[in-house]
């Protein structure tokens, strides 16, 4: 069976736009999680946990199917595991300093 041309624009449309409100959700929370990060650290190493951090969402996001971005337990989960990397990056280069 052959989909139409705007059936397919159409399902990369809502893929793009739920993508999107995940990032967002990630980026917010990251923020959040970073104002938690020694006084001393220099803003280029937050923005380099940011980046990391969202650069992995974002090719999570990419293999994921439509029905499970759709999901919201999913997408939960998602930004869930995004925080949990930001602290363990942040842990690691806590130590790496103390080191």
């Amino acid at each position: 069976m052959f989909r139409s041309r705007q059936y397919k624009t159409e399902v990369r449309s809502q893929r793009e736009a739920i993508e999107a409100d995940i990032i967002e959700h990630v980026s917010a929370a990251l923020d959040e999680i970073l104002t938690d990060a020694p006084e001393d650290w220099p803003r280029a190493t937050a923005d380099a946990i940011k980046t990391e951090v969202l650069g992995h969402s974002e090719f999570v996001l990419r293999a994921l199917g439509l029905s499970e971005l759709r999901s919201e337990a999913a997408r939960q989960a998602h930004v869930f595991n995004a925080e949990m990397d930001a602290h363990r990056l942040m842990n690691l280069k806590i130590a790496e300093r103390r080191s």
